[in-house]
């Protein structure tokens, strides 16, 4: 077998090493079953491939412009948008992609930014793709309460009820007599907690109904009874009966004896003539 001897700089043959690694990594991603060639046969395969002097700046043109370097552009450049597809698409299908509620816009981008970097990272691929991964990340996730609102979980109908229920407390409140009030006060004020927990009112919605009440009715939020408090509390005690508590007897003490006692009893039992 003939040989043919190929001197290149450590520059190129750096690049040829290089380009054979990621021709490697990125076929064994695509298919598991990939078995890796050797490192000659895949410079014996570009030099095959090339149809003009082998020249330095041949060598770099057919590294820059070969089938390897097409489809590597190609896969850099798509799979930003694969991954928007796969996302998008999984919701046809009954998956869905969803964020923290509480995160702001701000805070979503710097999540997907942090991910982005991790998905590149272990992949292996170009950091210049980070970006506009993404971007794709940030515009294919939903809202976890509108995804609730739209399939109607059970979640999402409890905070509605809860919702229903703390202004029709807010409503009643409003418009009874103090006695009742003050019982729908305190419901309300059980109702906001739990609407606050299910996200049906937000904290500072909240406040402002229990300000409001505060405004509308203070005599409801003065902890010291009223008159007309205390003259219930006064008929209460009044007409409720009093239950009477058994006497207890006390303590029967059992019988002592003593010495004199036989003395005693024989002395009686002696006639007068005896004595």
């Amino acid at each position: 077998m003939s040989r043919i001897a190929l001197t290149l700089s450590d520059t190129a043959l750096a690049d040829l090493r290089k380009d054979f690694d990621a021709f490697v990594r990125i076929s064994a991603a695509v298919d598991r079953h990939f078995t890796p060639p050797p490192f000659d046969d895949f410079l014996r395969a570009r030099l095959l491939d090339s149809t003009v002097p082998l020249t330095e700046a041949a060598v770099a043109q057919l590294l820059a412009g070969g089938h390897y370097a097409w489809a590597k552009r190609t896969f850099d450049k798509q799979f930003p948008d694969v991954v928007s597809i796969i996302l998008n698409q999984a919701r046809q299908h009954g998956f869905y992609f969803v964020s923290r509620p509480e995160w702001t816009r701000e805070d979503m981008s710097r999540q997907a930014s942090r991910w982005a970097e991790g998905i590149v990272r272990e992949a292996k691929g170009e950091e210049r793709i980070v970006e506009s991964l993404a971007g794709q990340i940030v515009s294919s996730a939903q809202d976890l309460r509108a995804l609730e609102a739209t399939l109607q979980t059970p979640a999402w109908r409890t905070a509605s009820v809860l919702r229903e229920r703390v202004f029709e407390a807010k409503r009643a409140v409003e418009s009874v007599r103090p006695l009742q009030a003050r019982e729908k006060l305190g419901e309300l004020r059980a109702l906001l907690d739990l609407a606050v927990i299910y996200g049906s009112v937000g904290t500072q919605e909240a406040e402002q109904i229990l300000e409001y009440l505060r405004v509308l009715r203070p005599e409801l939020f003065n902890d010291d009874p009223g008159i007309f408090e205390r003259l219930a509390a006064w008929l209460r005690r009044l007409l409720t009966p009093s239950v009477a508590r058994p006497s207890i007897a006390p303590p029967v003490s059992p019988p002592q004896l003593t010495e004199e006692a036989p003395h005693q009893t024989r002395d009686a039992l002696q006639s007068p003539m005896t004595r």
